[in-house]
């Protein structure tokens, strides 16, 4: 029986994704010399920088152009493997794939393909593996019996070209046909045998994409100096000075039709060649293992937000760091799903100069791989960003205990109080919702409350905004599964995912001290409040906005919206103290409303300021206009003008003094 043969098959991340590892397949990092540098996708963070040397080699030992990875993509890769064989053993096959492009190894069966010529999947899993024969055994005994095995060719006229030369030429609009017949000029002068194969290939209607292949070791060195002795003289005469990211990958684009090139030239020089489909992998995010920032007094607070709210945020971290202690670590957790790396950083510059305070982002997708439903059940002013807060169990699997807090608060105590309270084997700690209250008693939702969510207890019902949350006790009793179930049932929550915790979890909660969690919005919805809350509650209220550790702008109607309210001042304290004082004025300033607004006579705010600050950008311009123009004029025009400058000077003083907070 005939020994199987070694084979290693690179496979290419860039990120992390689902792990191809084994024997036979190899993960490598591309472009780890550049990895934490900005590129078409962003910033690498450090977690997923760890992940990646945790999990793969990297290319960028040894003789390598990892630092060309900009422009030379997965081969750089390709090039490790062919300047370090040794590294990976001197396997008698090498090939290559990538993280979401795998060659289909079932000569069985016929997939069905898409236009581009692959076969679409929605994520890896066993059942995906199995089908395409992905596995050591299976590779092995087909790669034995060719010496070179390609990804399929995909028939251009699908995709609206009729050959490969003019799919370079008009299929991507970040592609440029002039650097195309540069690198044919180059193959042509170094590899005159090929002319015939050039002309074949540029005129047909078929085309190999992707860089996916296994090759005999003495073919992947012939590939290896055929495709870089190339590529190397192209990359010294193109001029990319002007290139965008995407353009500056001129150089990858032309290795895969150089591939194509070089298999047409193969096939006619009795090679045995196998051509596979291949597959796209839709969803390849894996569920990021998140460990606490400290490893001593760590206190976790997590939040959850959405482009919406990402300015309050920046106040409630704010307040919060305004208000710890320096005896405790505090781990902030933000999930999000569509912010911007922007808005991220300045959030992330908080605690620059705090060196215990942690402040991390996480993409939500990302964390609950395969648990997150296609859409939530939202009304009014919720996003669903409110139910992320419902699968920390699951996303925070290295904590016991964490606080969760809303976006929409401010927080005027150290939160290590509220952490350090003990709630027992209660599956949650949290403040009763007098809102709720009042509401039952008047009658807005006693039959709701009542028939849909079935509660016994009105009194017992809670306030989602602000929770401490046993994490082991809410795995023990799979409440992911539960919270989800009952979701579904209910289906239209109007108070959405605190509905949901408050039927899941009803009669096993620690009901926290009142001042953790006081409601702005109760005097908002109802001005005769006073005569419609049991005189226990009334009692309790007022006693909790005299002296409020949170601030909760719960309700429809906020803070920064309408700041004439009662308790409104504690978000303007702490907004002011933020660099996204100026941003949060600018965009919730309306011309249209601006002269009907109310604002705190604490602040001896007038309307002139608020148009001046709406404005402020336009009166700068406009005041180093008049500066100029009151120099390099005369007579009645220069004092106009020099009157003008004074005027717009005072405007932007006064707008400069009132962001002081003078």
């Amino acid at each position: 029986m005939k020994k199987e043969p070694s084979v290693k098959i690179l496979v290419g991340y860039h990120k992390p994704a689902v792990l191809l590892k084994s024997n036979v397949l190899v993960p490598i990092h591309l472009g780890r010399a550049l990895a934490t540098e900005v590129s078409k996708d962003g910033q690498m963070s450090q977690e997923d920088y760890q992940w990646m040397l945790d999990n793969m080699i990297g290319d960028d030992t040894g003789d390598n152009i990892s630092n060309q990875n900009r422009e030379f993509c997965e081969l750089t890769g390709i090039y490790w493997a062919w300047k370090n064989y040794d590294k990976l053993g001197n396997p008698e096959y090498i090939g290559f794939m990538h993280y979401r492009r795998h060659l289909s190894f079932n000569l069985l069966k016929t997939f069905t393909e898409d236009t581009t010529g692959v076969v679409n999947y929605e994520n890896i899993d066993e059942n995906y593996l199995t089908l395409n024969k992905i596995n050591d055994d299976d590779i092995q005994s087909l790669v034995k019996n060719y010496d070179i095995i390609s990804g399929a060719k995909c028939n251009l006229e699908k995709l609206g070209t009729n050959c490969a030369y003019n799919h370079y030429k008009m299929a991507n609009q970040f592609l440029h046909i002039e650097d195309y017949d540069q690198a044919l000029e180059i193959l042509a002068k170094k590899y005159p045998e090929y002319i015939p194969d050039i002309q074949e290939y540029n005129n047909q209607k078929y085309a190999y994409f992707t860089n996916c292949f296994i090759m005999k070791r003495d073919i992947f060195e012939k590939y290896c100096n055929f495709c870089f002795s190339i590529l190397n003289e192209l990359h010294k005469k193109l001029n990319t000075s002007f290139y965008s990211i995407q353009e500056k990958r001129a150089i990858a684009y032309i290795s895969e039709w150089l591939n194509g090139i070089f298999i047409t030239h193969a096939y006619k020089t009795d090679n045995k060649i196998l051509e596979l489909q291949r597959t796209l992998i839709k969803n390849t995010n894996i569920s990021p293992i998140i460990y606490p920032a400290f490893k001593e007094h760590n206190i976790p607070i997590c939040f959850s937000v959405d482009k919406n709210y990402i300015l309050y945020l920046g106040v409630a971290i704010q307040s919060l760091i305004a208000n710890i202690g320096s005896e405790k670590n505090y781990d902030i957790l933000i999930f999000t799903s569509n912010t911007s790396s922007f808005e991220r950083k300045k959030i992330t510059q908080l605690a620059l100069s705090v060196p215990n305070v942690s402040i991390r982002f996480f993409n939500i997708k990302k964390c609950i791989k395969n648990k997150l439903p296609t859409s939530f059940f939202t009304n009014g002013h919720f996003t669903e960003a409110v139910y992320y807060r419902a699968f920390l169990p699951h996303m925070l699997e290295k904590y016991s205990k964490v606080i969760y807090l809303d976006c929409d608060l401010i927080v005027n105590k150290d939160i290590a109080s509220l952490y350090n309270i003990n709630i027992a084997q209660n599956p949650l700690g949290a403040v009763v919702d007098i809102e709720a209250i009042r509401s039952y008693k008047c009658g807005f939702i006693q039959k709701y409350v009542d028939d849909t969510l079935k509660l016994k207890d009105i009194t017992k019902y809670f306030n989602s905004g602000v929770l401490i949350m046993n994490l082991e006790q809410l795995r023990k009793m799979n409440f992911i599964d539960k919270f989800l179930s009952t979701l579904q049932k209910i289906s239209e929550p109007w108070f959405v995912d605190q509905d949901i915790f408050n039927v899941v979890l009803e009669n096993q909660v620690t009901l926290l001290p009142p001042k953790w969690n006081v409601e702005y919005h109760i005097p908002i919805w109802d001005t005769s409040y006073v005569d419609h809350l049991p005189e226990k509650y009334l009692e309790l209220y007022s006693r909790m906005q005299n002296d409020p550790y949170i601030v909760h702008f719960a309700g429809c109607k906020k803070a920064w919206q309408e700041p004439q309210h009662e308790l409104a001042n504690y978000f303007w304290k702490y907004a002011r103290q933020t660099p996204f004082y100026e941003e949060i004025l600018y965009k919730n300033l309306k011309v249209n409303s601006v002269q009907n607004m109310t604002l705190p006579s604490t602040q001896n705010v007038n309307i002139n300021i608020l148009r001046n600050i709406y404005t402020y950008s336009q009166n700068r311009f406009n005041y180093y206009r008049c500066k100029l123009l009151s120099k390099i004029t005369f007579g009645k025009m220069r004092k106009h003008y020099k009157k003008k400058r004074k005027e717009l000077k005072a405007k932007i003083k006064q707008v400069k003094q009132f962001l002081k907070g003078k």
